[in-house]
């Protein structure tokens, strides 16, 4: 029996196409809810970004698994946070003087970049997202959960995996990546989650599109791939369902019964 499901946000639960969440996957959460199945964002985004986009206006979350799992939320409660290690920000701080890479900065309350180039403008417009404002100086005093990249993850995957030790790199974007602290994936909110409500592996379920949900979707007993995802996603996933602007969050949930 499923008792909480997470669901990606770009690309699954809200559409680029209409800029907003399916109103059948509207209508799909407002029945799990009533069966009181718990119900989680899990996403690289900041609060700020998912307010911008009006999901918790759409529909009211249990919580939020946010910034790839480095800042969680359960019903309100910051229930884990987890900062880039002090020594790796500085060491990319270093490297980007001398190689310069458009970057955006995430902190607990504020997003920022240090500059903006193609990149950047291509990567934001594909989440439907404004860019952030620029930051000339960056001293990495305050804590960092997430620094974003905007470049490839072919490119620079190998040179920023030797800088950055303590540090995860996946892509979310062909032109952006995500820097997070090591082993602190979307895995990490829902392990929290788990715990706290005691929920066995086989009664979690997760729907997601990208390279940063594979570890959350290996980690539920269940994972859906959108028809959007990317193959090594659906290879990886135990049902393949419709995009998400046909529908795929709903008929998935019907196809297992869910919806009943």
């Amino acid at each position: 029996m499923i008792k909480a499901i997470f669901f990606d946000v770009d690309g699954t639960l809200y559409s680029h196409t209409s800029h907003s969440i399916p109103k059948s996957t509207l209508a799909a959460l407002n029945k799990l809810r009533e069966k009181g199945i718990q119900l989680y964002i899990a996403t690289g985004r900041h609060m700020r970004e998912l307010e911008y986009l009006r999901v918790p206006e759409a529909f009211c979350f249990d919580g939020y698994i946010t910034l790839n799992g480095q800042y969680c939320l359960d019903h309100e409660e910051v229930i884990y946070h987890r900062p880039i290690d002090l020594e790796d920000i500085q060491c990319y701080l270093d490297y980007i003087k001398l190689n310069p890479i458009s970057t955006l900065f995430i902190e607990k309350d504020d997003m920022y970049v240090n500059f903006i180039d193609e990149h950047t403008i291509a990567a934001q417009a594909a989440i439907s997202s404004p860019i952030e404002p620029v930051r000339d100086q960056i001293d990495g005093k305050a804590p960092i959960y997430q620094m974003c990249p905007y470049v490839s993850l072919a490119t620079h995957q190998q040179i920023l995996a030797s800088l950055l030790p303590h540090c995860s790199i996946t892509s979310w974007h062909p032109q952006a990546l995500d820097i997070t602290p090591l082993n602190g994936t979307k895995v990490t909110g829902i392990e929290k989650i788990m715990e706290k409500y005691g929920y066995q592996k086989n009664e979690v379920m997760s729907f997601g599109d990208g390279h940063n949900d594979l570890e959350m979707m290996e980690h539920t007993g269940l994972s859906i791939a959108m028809g959007n995802a990317n193959e090594e996603v659906k290879k990886r996933a135990d049902y393949i369902t419709a995009s998400v602007d046909e529908d795929g969050i709903y008929l998935a949930l019907s196809h297992f019964d869910l919806l009943k």
